[in-house]
């Protein structure tokens, strides 16, 4: 997904997932969503 999974994931997760994408450059989320 484009925005990290973040679409099916609950609010408060979403909020991380902001916070995660701007440092996804440095780390990807791939891990993450998993």
């Amino acid at each position: 997904l484009a925005v990290n999974g973040g679409l099916y994931k609950p609010a408060e997760h979403r909020k991380q997932d902001q916070s995660i994408s701007t440092k996804s450059t440095i780390e990807p989320v791939t891990s993450e969503t998993t």
